[in-house]
Order: C-alpha cells, then sequence, then structure tokens
C-alpha cells in the first residue's frame, strides 16, 4: 500500500533511514551495476534518494514513496504537529494561521513541482508583509515543527530495524537485527558468502579497534536542555507504542508530550552567551554519562550473545571494539580560550566524573555480591590484602568495599584539585553524593585502569570458577567493559595545536640561547638542529624559566610551552593523541617532540604522547608520503614511536582548499603513499580520519558503505574518526540509536577486513589525476581568483551573521582579518547550506566530469559501475545535489546581492546545471531537467515544506537587518533597536531551523 494523500505525505517531513530485512545468500556489499543504475533513474528522475540520509540500511528517503511500513512515522508526525499547533493557536492565533498559510504553499510547491512558482511568489509576498514579532513566532514555529520531525524519526528508525527483526522466523531471531550493516548480517555475509571460519571472523573481532573522538565543532546549533526534550519526546512515543499499554499510561503518555512540548515553545532555543570550553566539555561528557555509560555495556552483552550464536564462542569480557576519546577541552588550533589551565580542569574533571560513576556502580556492586561461600584461591587472597573491612566473610563485598573507599579518595582528590583552579566549578562533595566511608583518607587513590580492572577480573573469574557465571555475566561484565571502555579518566583527551605555534616557540628558544632564528632556518637546517637535540640530555631551558617567565617569553609562546608543561604533570592515560594541525613537513613532527623531551616526556617516563601529523591541504596531502619517509629515516624518532605511527587526514580543509573530487582523490592516493612508505619500515600505521558531519566536510552519511570503501590495506582494523556536533546528538543522543551506531561503526570494520577490495586500473588513475586537476582548476579559479566571490559570499549567505549563534567557543576564522581562505570549513560550509546552493560539496566536479574527449565519457561510466569509491563519491555528491534549490538560491541573490555580482550567482547555478548533467550522464540516466527547477528534490514532498517557508522568511530578514542602521549608531532609535533584536532572534531561529531540517549544518 502506498500513501497518496499529499497532506499526510507532506505532514511526514521525514528524512533519515530505517531497516530492512537481510537475506545473507542474497546481499552483498556491491550492488550489481543494472541495481544502481535503476536506483539512479529513480533518484535523479522523481525525486528520491539522496536525502537527509544519516543511517546506512534502506531508507525512506531512498523511496520514490513513503509505503506501508512509514504509516506509524506519519501518525507520530501528523500528532505532534497537531500538539504543537494546538499551543502556537492557544499562544497567539496570528501566528498560528501564518505557519498555516506557509505551510500550505510550501505543500503546493512541493506538490506540483512544475507549476512552483505561483505558491512561491506568494510565499515571498507574505514573508515581506510579516511584521518583526510575527516573524520571531513563526520562525520559532517551523524550528520546533522540523526538530519534531527529527525526534518521531529518531524513533522510527529503530522501530523499523525492530520490527524486521520481529517478523523473521523464530530462528532468525538475534540479539542483533538482521541487516547488512549489523555485526549479525555481516557474520552471515562473511559466513555464507565469503567463505571465512567463525575462527577467523572472531580472532578479527577481537583484535580490531575503533575510536570515536568527540569534538566540539561548532556544529549543534540546539542548546542541551532543548535537546534533552526532544530526546524524551522520542522516549514517550517508545512508550507509547508498548503493547497492552494501560489506557491511563497512555493518558498520561499523551499528557506528557503536550507538557514537553508546550514546555518547548515557552523556552528561548537561543544562545545568548557563547558556550566555555569547559561547557562544551560537559556537553561530551554528558553525551557519555546519560547514553554512551549504557549503550556501551549494552551493546557488547548483545555482541557476546551474538558471538555465541553465530559464532560458537564467547567474546572475552574486557574486550572493547570500540572505544571514544576527545579534542573538547584539548582543541587548541584557533581557539585561544582553551587554555593550559581549562586544559586541566577539564582532565581533571573528567577524572571526577569517571570516579564518581565508577562508585555508583560499585555500590549497587557491593549489594550484589552477598556471597559468603566458595571463593576462587586468587580472590582469598585478594581478600586477605584488605586489613581494614567489616566484611568477614563476604569476601567478594571486602574487595569491592576497599575498591570504593579508594574511589573516594579519588573524588576526594580530584575536588581538591579543581578548587585550586581559578574559576573552577565547585563540585558536591563525596560524602554528601555517597554517604561517608569511614577510611578513605588511609588508601591510596585509583589512578590507572588496570588498578580497577585487575581486582575486577579476579572477582569475575572466582564467581565463574565456582559455579556464579550467571552472576558474573550481569554487573560485573558490565562494569569491567567500561572500564574497558572508559578508564578512570571517562575518556581520554587529544591535544591538538597548529605548527606554526611550535615553530614561534622554538624561534623564542633558540633566540634566547643565541644560536639564530630557527623561523628563519630552512627544512634542511631545522631537521638537523631536532635530531641533535633529542639525542642529547642536555635541557634547552628550565621548566621554572618558562613557568615564571624569567626569559621574557611572549605570551602566545609561553601559553603553547605551558600546555607541556600541564600535560607532563598528568597522567598518561588522561591524554591520546598530539595533533599538529596544518602540518607540511617532517621537522613540524620532530618538534613536538622535541618540546615533549625538554618537560619529561619521553618513552622512559611513560608520558610520551604520540604524535599525529594533521595534512590538510592538497599540497600537504601530495606531500605527506616525503614527510614520512623523513621521520621514518630519523634514528631518534624511529627508537621513540614502538613501530606505531599515526597520521591524520584532513577532509574539511583540503576539500575548502581544492573542492571535493581533487581533495578526494589526494586523499585516496596519499593514504595508499603513505601505507607503503610504512610497510617498507615496518611501521603499523593508522589513519585518523577527520571528518565533518556534511559530505562537503568528508562525512557520508552511509557509514558502513563509507568505511568499505576507504583505499585497500588502509584501515588493517584499526580505525580512527572524529564525530562532532549534531552528529554526535543524531548517533549517540539516543540509547537505541546509540547502540545501533556502535553496531555499524562494529560491523563495518569488522567487514572491511575480509572484502575483496577492487584495485583501480591504472586508465582509471590517469582519468582521476585529469578529473582532479581539472575540478581544482574551475573551483580555485572560481573561489580564489574570481574578484566578485568573496563579496558575493558574504552578500548572498549569512557568513557574516552565523557568529551571532553562540554555537562554539572558538572564533570562526583562525585569522580574524581574513578572507575566506582563513575562514574555517564549518562555518564555510555552513553558509553555504543554510541557502540550500550547498556549493562547498560540488563546485568543480562539473567541469571534472565533463571531458570533451568520449573516450573520457566512457571510462567515467565505467569507473562509476565497476569501482566502489569512485560510486560512492558520485552517489554522495548527487545526494547533496538533490538538496539544493536554484528558486531558493536565486531568491537569496535577489534580495542580497549587489546587481554588480549577480552574474557571478548566475554562473554558479550554470555550473550547478553543469554538475547535475554530468553526474547524470555517468550514471546512465539520459533525462535532463531545466535550470530553474529543482534539482532532485529527495524531499520535496516531506521536508522542503517547512524548510522552503523558513529560507523565504530568512532572506527577507536579512534583507531587512542589512539595511538597519549598525548598532551604537546615532541613527538608531531605542525602537528601531528593539525591532533589530527581534529580527536578530528570528534570524538565529531560522539559521537553526534550516539546519534542523537539513539535517546537517557544518
Amino acid at each position: 500500500m502506498r500513501f497518496t494523500s499529499v497532506g499526510l505525505l507532506l505532514a511526514a517531513a521525514c528524512g533519515g533511514t530505517s531497516g530492512r530485512p537481510f537475506a545473507p545468500k542474497k546481499t552483498t556489499f556491491v550492488p550489481s551495476t543494472k541495481t544502481l543504475l535503476a536506483e539512479n533513474v529513480t533518484t535523479l528522475a522523481s525525486g528520491g534518494a539522496g536525502g537527509a540520509v544519516t543511517e546506512q540500511i534502506q531508507v525512506i528517503s531512498e523511496m520514490p514513496e513513503l509505503v506501508e511500513q512509514d504509516a506509524p512515522l506519519i501518525a507520530d508526525i501528523q500528532m505532534l504537529s497537531d500538539m504543537l499547533s494546538e499551543v502556537v493557536k492557544k499562544e497567539n492565533k496570528q501566528v498560528y494561521e501564518l505557519y498555516t498559510q506557509f505551510r500550505k504553499l510550501g505543500m503546493d510547491r512541493a506538490a506540483n513541482p512544475d507549476n512552483a512558482e505561483a505558491p512561491f511568489e506568494a510565499m515571498k509576498k507574505l514573508a515581506h508583509d510579516i511584521s518583526p514579532s510575527d516573524t520571531l513566532g513563526v520562525m520559532k514555529t517551523f524550528s520546533i515543527a522540523l526538530n519534531l520531525v527529527n525526534a518521531a524519526e529518531v524513533h522510527h528508525r529503530m522501530r523499523l530495524v525492530r520490527n524486521a527483526d520481529l517478523a523473521s522466523s523464530q530462528q532468525d531471531i538475534g540479539p542483533l537485527p538482521m541487516v547488512e550493516d549489523s555485526i549479525r548480517g555481516t557474520m552471515a555475509i562473511l559466513l555464507e558468502e565469503d567463505g571465512a571460519s567463525p575462527e577467523q571472523i572472531f580472532d578479527k573481532l577481537c583484535s580490531q579497534s575503533c575510536e570515536i573522538v568527540l569534538t566540539a565543532h561548532p556544529t549543534e546549533v540546539n542548546r542541551k536542555t532543548i535537546i534533552r526534550k526532544y530526546r524524551n519526546i522520542s522516549e514517550l512515543l517508545s512508550l507509547l507504542e508498548r503493547p497492552n499499554l494501560h489506557p491511563f499510561e497512555r493518558a498520561e503518555g499523551l499528557s506528557n508530550l503536550r507538557g514537553i512540548i508546550a514546555a518547548i515553545w515557552g523556552s528561548d532555543e537561543i544562545r545568548r552567551v557563547k558556550p566555555t570550553v569547559q561547557k562544551e566539555a560537559a556537553g561530551g561528557n554528558a553525551v557519555i554519562e546519560s547514553v554512551l555509560w549504557d549503550a556501551v555495556p549494552s551493546y557488547l552483552r548483545k555482541l557476546d550473545a551474538q558471538c555465541r550464536v553465530t559464532l560458537g564462542k564467547k567474546l572475552p569480557v574486557e574486550t572493547a571494539p570500540i572505544k571514544f576519546a576527545s579534542w573538547i577541552g584539548g582543541d587548541r588550533d584557533g581557539n585561544p580560550n582553551c587554555t593550559p589551565e581549562v586544559t586541566l580542569e577539564v582532565v581533571t574533571h573528567q577524572r571526577l566524573r569517571a570516579a564518581k560513576l565508577f562508585l555508583n556502580e560499585l555500590n549497587v556492586l557491593y549489594s550484589e555480591l552477598a556471597i559468603s561461600k566458595r571463593f576462587s584461591k586468587e580472590l582469598e587472597e585478594l581478600a586477605d590484602q584488605v586489613k581494614d573491612s567489616d566484611d568477614k566473610r563476604e569476601k567478594y563485598r571486602r574487595v569491592i568495599g576497599h575498591l570504593r573507599k579508594r574511589l573516594v579518595r579519588t573524588v576526594k582528590d580530584c575536588e581538591s584539585q579543581l578548587n585550586q583552579i581559578h574559576d573552577s566549578i565547585h563540585f558536591t562533595s563525596a560524602e554528601h553524593a555517597f554517604g561517608a566511608l569511614q577510611g578513605w583518607e588511609d588508601v591510596e587513590p585509583i589512578i590507572t585502569k588496570d588498578e580497577l580492572m585487575d581486582p575486577l577480573k579476579v572477582i569475575y573469574n572466582s564467581l565463574v570458577e565456582t559455579g556464579f557465571e550467571l552472576v558474573a555475566d550481569g554487573h560485573v561484565s558490565d562494569i569491567i567493559r567500561r572500564v574497558a571502555v572508559f578508564g578512570l579518566t571517562l575518556v581520554p583527551l587529544d591535544i591538538r595545536e597548529e605548527s606554526t605555534r611550535h615553530t614561534l616557540a622554538l624561534d623564542a628558544i633558540t633566540r634566547h640561547l643565541g644560536i639564530g632564528s630557527y623561523k628563519e632556518w630552512d627544512e634542511s637546517a631545522r631537521l638537523n638542529w631536532l635530531q641533535s637535540e633529542l639525542t642529547t640530555k642536555r635541557p634547552l631551558f628550565r621548566i621554572g624559566e618558562i613557568v615564571q617567565n624569567t626569559i621574557g617569553l611572549d605570551p602566545d609562546v609561553r601559553k603553547t610551552l605551558m600546555v607541556y608543561k600541564v600535560a607532563s604533570e598528568l597522567d598518561s592515560e588522561s591524554l591520546g593523541a598530539y595533533v599538529i594541525s596544518q602540518a607540511n613537513t617532517a621537522s613540524d613532527v620532530l618538534a613536538v617532540m622535541l618540546l615533549q623531551k625538554q618537560f619529561g616526556m619521553t618513552v622512559d617516563s611513560g608520558k610520551l604522547m604520540r604524535v599525529v601529523p594533521l595534512f590538510e591541504t592538497l599540497n600537504d596531502l601530495k606531500n605527506s608520503p616525503e614527510q614520512l619517509e623523513t621521520l621514518f629515516r630519523t634514528t631518534s624518532y624511529v627508537g621513540s614511536i614502538n613501530g606505531k605511527q599515526e597520521v591524520m587526514v584532513g577532509y574539511s580543509d583540503s576539500a575548502k582548499d581544492a573542492g571535493r573530487l581533487a581533495a578526494c582523490w589526494a586523499q585516496y592516493t596519499a593514504q595508499e603513499a603513505m601505507t607503503k612508505v610504512a610497510k617498507k619500515y615496518g611501521v603499523e600505521l593508522t589513519f585518523f580520519h577527520g571528518k565533518g558531519g556534511t559530505v562537503g566536510r568528508g562525512g557520508n552519511p552511509a557509514l558502513y558503505r563509507a568505511i568499505l570503501s576507504h583505499p585497500p590495506n588502509t584501515i588493517n582494523g584499526r580505525f580512527r574518526v572524529t564525530e562532532q556536533g549534531e552528529m554526535i546528538r543524531q548517533n549517540f543522543g539516543d540509547l537505541e540509536i546509540a547502540q545501533r551506531s556502535l553496531d555499524i561503526y562494529t560491523a563495518a570494520l569488522l567487514r572491511e577486513a575480509f572484502i575483496k577490495r577492487v584495485e583501480p586500473k591504472q586508465e582509471w588513475r590517469d582519468e582521476m589525476e585529469r578529473v582532479s586537476e581539472v575540478s581544482c582548476n574551475s573551483y580555485r579559479h572560481t573561489v580564489r581568483e574570481d574578484p566578485r566571490f568573496v563579496p558575493y559570499f558574504r552578500q548572498a549567505t549569512p557568513e557574516l551573521e552565523l557568529g551571532k549563534l553562540n554555537i562554539g567557543s572558538r572564533p570562526a576564522k583562525r585569522n580574524p582579518k581574513g578572507g575566506v581562505e582563513s575562514l574555517r570549513a564549518i562555518p564555510w560550509t555552513f553558509a553555504w547550506a543554510q541557502t540550500r546552493m550547498h556549493l562547498s560539496a560540488w563546485l568543480g566536479v562539473g567541469d571534472g566530469l565533463s571531458p570533451s574527449d568520449e573516450k573520457d565519457k566512457a571510462l567515467l561510466r565505467e569507473m562509476y559501475e565497476e569501482w566502489p569509491w569512485f560510486r560512492e563519491i558520485i552517489s554522495l555528491i548527487s545526494m547533496l545535489i538533490s538538496k539544493t534549490d536554484f528558486s531558493i538560491t536565486q531568491h537569496y541573490d535577489d534580495l542580497l546581492v549587489d546587481p554588480k555580482l549577480m552574474s557571478l550567482g548566475d554562473e554558479v547555478r550554470e555550473k550547478l546545471v553543469q554538475t547535475r548533467r554530468a553526474v547524470i550522464d555517468i550514471s546512465g540516466q539520459t533525462e535532463i531537467s531545466g535550470p530553474h527547477v529543482q534539482l532532485m528534490r529527495a524531499s520535496s514532498q516531506i521536508r522542503n515544506p517547512y524548510v522552503d517557508s523558513i529560507n523565504v522568511v530568512q532572506a527577507e530578514i536579512l534583507r531587512v537587518l542589512r539595511g538597519m542602521p549598525e548598532d551604537g549608531s546615532p541613527d538608531l532609535t531605542p525602537e528601531s533597536e528593539e525591532i533589530k533584536a527581534i529580527r536578530n532572534d528570528a534570524l538565529l531561529l531560522s539559521i537553526s531551523g534550516i539546519a534542523m531540517g537539513m539535517k546537517n549544518s557544518g
């Protein structure tokens, strides 16, 4: 059954994905060419695939129409929409009527794409005539409506996975869903199609390592308190779906939903103050504490059960194929607010939170393990070491009680350290939170993970050996798994700093020593000096000289060096990698090694941080193999890395530097070449992928396929990747969704270890070199060489206004006085997404994919059909093109752009048509629509009725605001100032609404 009611379809406003039943013998990772072409025809002709995709299995937005299984989602959205309308109508009937008019016009436009001009013109007139206060109310309503759609979709995603699994025969039901991108589906493929043995699969699973690094990149536009309310809505939708729900419980659930929506309407959704780094870190910790703390052991229990069912093997209790790290509090690149003191505070706070969380768990375990007989010899010996305890016969409790005291001591020590830090938050004392545990002053704090893990494993093994295996597999196992994943630091903190900061620091030191200017030395001179200093025992300076600044260092130089001072005093488990942004030479890496040595961070001290160069521009990527070669020839360096090297690949800045296609090819070839260099020197290489949530910043919503499409032999069971901003909420903001995300990462990494990769032919490589060069030249010609571009960009998008969002602690630019080149990749992408141009994801692509030679065209089609990596890139570009809208971008130009610059907007839109035509041609589709209709409007009957309206109003808000006097101007009357403030709030809500509607921001 299909739904043909336009009203229901439009009310759905949904994007994202759902699960589909999976048949192992019929599923392969790469669909047949015929299937792919058929999907592309549907996509390009009807606006099906390529919407706001956020998962990996069959997605609603990949279907031409909603189908029967989506009826519950439609019902949920309709219910939530009605509840919102009730609240708005009661509060402000005028706003309600305007919202209804805008939405109806949006629906008319979506339902009749060939006759969309009339409703669009009516929409523009309505936006022009609306009052400032009504504008604010309408934008607030649309923003909430789209957030409600997202909340309903979160619930629906898991509903479909669960329903598909329950629809299977009884014997096919397992702990994890039977879909391709689940560990269960992947195991089935490996066993039945790839011929892998259970032993091979189990060994790979136990040895693989995926580390997800949480970052505070400013793309989460919603406040934390608002996010929590939308999460509660998803949970209530799950509650209301429970079978045999009592009528009173249902009524209560509906009442709670209405209450939450009313509370959201009454809340201020706008951040009035820019968050501090500490608050950003607290937000990251909140995701761990409120979701991942429970999601991780829950998923690992299911993974263990799936291993037993499918492989006949039990997963070792301490195995952790997924781990987490963080940049929040350590990412200093371009953020003057991330000081050494802030880093110390964040790390100490994380240790405090971890200690309190584990103390809670041990309190529960203490009450559970009142066992007074049958202990292993090892447990008896461990219990005998605890001298002061009232638990004489209950020896598990004796050991646990001692660990509790040690954790209280850890909490007290952390609180004491935080109280000494200037402006630190005051925390609840341990006695108040947990009750007094006498004797904590007489024990040592727990510092390392092993200090907690070792006694817990003794308890676990004792329970297993003495017939209490069911008890061992309960809470004890969960705590062990939490220790394995989170340790005593919650998440290890990476440090990131720009390479020039280290250059300036060493330059100040060499000048102080009277040996010249390090900054002015060439690469050869720097390398010679660095290698010499790395092998000598003589320090370059006394640490006290830096702390007291007796040598007159510049404040910024001293701040750079004090980071090492702080890091050297932290325990080694608190810190992860030291990432060097804008790294382009081997000396950039050796400089950090030398600075660590000066502060006692060496292999011998156990505090040496692994140094990770981040290659992020086109030239840096191309030169990266040569830099690794230089490093691996340096004896002092190789002797310090224990045969392991990590390299970070920058996706955001490389795409901003050279355009999408050139960046993708440079990333591919650089990883290939670096892998060969590492193999030559016997070094185990791990790539750290710095991807954003959007395609323009290297993101790929189809995560499973994305991991499988990496260059061959570059993952090898080791994968490190960033998750940022709104993507953290989308992937880890809910217990079920978080487990699903963990499952996808685990499954993809396992599948990648066995999959037979397509090695690109030489003619494909040659063609990619041509495509890369042409697309890069085209992209740079527009962005760098055309004098119209920068003023056009700033007039046609809300780039200048994005800074008012207060969505991150760091500035939007590395250099406040710089142009587009100094603009961070996030606001660069964010600004283009707002106007539905998405230029950062496709500019230059059309030229690269439009060769004049028919042989090249035929070769591109062959590459699309036979090379998964290339096909994935084209599919992602196709998805982004589907979100563009000619009429919307033209409307921004008409209202905001100087007439002298409007020709550039027309040229850019012509390039968009060329890109669309090229994508259609390569994928085998022949129909080409005109340039003034929406392209591949994947959500034309779904989200766009909402987003179109917000775009039209936003353009009008920008026009009016830019015509008003500047703040502080004598021409700005008190009345005008009040109106300006209202319009600014409406603008911020419009930005938030579009981000929610497009399901991405930066």
